[in-house]
């Protein structure tokens, strides 16, 4: 594999976490919609059934960018190995060249502290939008 298709990698790599991160997003405003605006009326089956594909597609999210980071991080690795062995193809890359690798920790830990919290603040949101509108 050249640099450039080395860095190629990386960059979707890069965008493909970010696309997955906007599903997930995404996801959660649609829940966070239906919890304000069907919450109330639905039966305990159905409450159930929700928060079953809705957990099922928050895990499968976590997954998903959780293996992307480690991945991207690996490939980080390899290009930053590649300049140690004298490559200048890739010196333009911050990632590459380990300007960032104090900053991996806080991107992996934001990560995980985004999808957590947006999972439980919208599983709760939606409890709470039930709550209220039958005391209403």
């Amino acid at each position: 594999m050249t640099d450039f298709e080395l860095a190629m990698l990386f960059k979707e790599y890069y965008s493909t976490l970010q696309s997955q991160y906007i599903n997930f997003v995404s996801v959660i405003f649609a829940f966070l919609v239906a919890g304000y605006l069907v919450a109330s009326k639905l039966q305990p089956m159905m409450v159930v059934v929700v928060i079953t594909l809705f957990s099922a597609f928050v895990l499968d999210s976590m997954l998903a960018l959780n293996f992307l980071t480690a991945d991207l991080l690996r490939i980080q690795d390899l290009m930053a190995a590649r300049i140690e062995a004298g490559s200048t193809d890739l010196l333009f890359h911050s990632g590459a060249r380990g300007d960032t690798a104090s900053a991996d920790f806080l991107f992996v830990a934001s990560r995980v502290v985004a999808v957590a919290g947006g999972y439980i603040g919208a599983i709760v949101f939606f409890f709470y939008q039930r709550r209220i509108e039958r005391i209403v």
